[in-house]
């Protein structure tokens, strides 16, 4: 879903950090490269190890968390 100048987009985990909060920020890469997104975290699904996040329009990478 297209939202403003952002994309909603879930991302599925196999497990939810403890540090990840609703409105507080996450950086996703690739592996261990130095080129990261930030994305904002507007939802938690716990029980599906959900996150929903906001990113912003014309990021083309594929999406990994490292946690």
């Amino acid at each position: 879903m297209v939202l403003g100048n952002g994309l909603i987009q879930d991302i599925h985990l196999t497990k939810i950090p403890t540090n990840v909060a609703i409105g507080g920020s996450i950086r996703i890469g690739s592996g261990n490269v130095t080129d990261v997104e930030t994305v904002k975290v507007l939802e938690i699904f716990g029980q599906e190890k959900i996150i929903r996040i906001l990113r912003h329009t014309g990021i083309a990478h594929t999406l990994w968390v490292k946690c």
